[in-house]
């Protein structure tokens, strides 16, 4: 019961990782594209 706990949460973390990475990727291309349009962002 233990070891199927952590290996789901393991795998979640995972995902959720993954997940992150893509939006700080993506947020930060959004922010040198749009720095001259969005001065306060």
């Amino acid at each position: 019961m233990n070891n199927c706990l952590s290996m789901a949460k393991i795998s979640s973390m995972r995902t959720a990782a993954k997940i992150w990475g893509i939006w700080i990727h993506i947020s930060l291309q959004w922010q040198k594209r749009h720095t001259s349009r969005w001065p306060g962002l």
